[in-house]
């Protein structure tokens, strides 16, 4: 949570960040562990949308083994629990209707913007955030 009077940084998580976090990406988790802990000091400030307790919902471990572990799925479950440092913003009409724009704006682009990229891309503007970070390539 951000100290009260300190202007800090809103950074914007996509679902494929938290992913890189829970599968411990060697290349990705230390700079996220980083940021979460800025978060935990309250030097920035970490949203992302609801629907990305949806999306991060299993390891790849889990995945290939056909065998859900409670330790990951306490580890997932923390990202979202307090004391996360996560904002979890709720999903509603006006994000929705931004969504559903922004994937009709791309059809003449010949852009294939897809639903939750779409959610993605309008809660962060809903929010403001001065950043949207992901490591999705499209």
């Amino acid at each position: 949570m951000p100290s009260k009077g300190k202007t800090v940084r809103r950074l914007y998580w996509d679902s494929c960040v938290f992913v890189s976090y829970i599968e411990k990406d060697a290349a990705r988790f230390a700079d996220i562990d980083s940021i979460l802990e800025e978060a935990r000091r309250g030097d920035v400030e970490i949203v992302t949308s609801v629907a990305s307790i949806a999306e991060v919902a299993f390891t790849e471990a889990e995945r290939l083994q056909r065998a859900l572990n409670p330790v990951e799925e306490q580890r997932i479950g923390s990202l979202w629990t307090p004391p996360s440092p996560v904002r979890l913003v709720e999903f509603h009409k006006l994000i929705a209707e931004e969504a559903r724009n922004l994937i009709r704006v791309g059809i003449p682009q010949g852009w294939q913007l897809k639903p939750y990229d779409a959610l993605h891309l309008s809660t962060a503007k809903f929010m403001r955030v001065d950043r949207l970070e992901t490591y999705d390539a499209e």
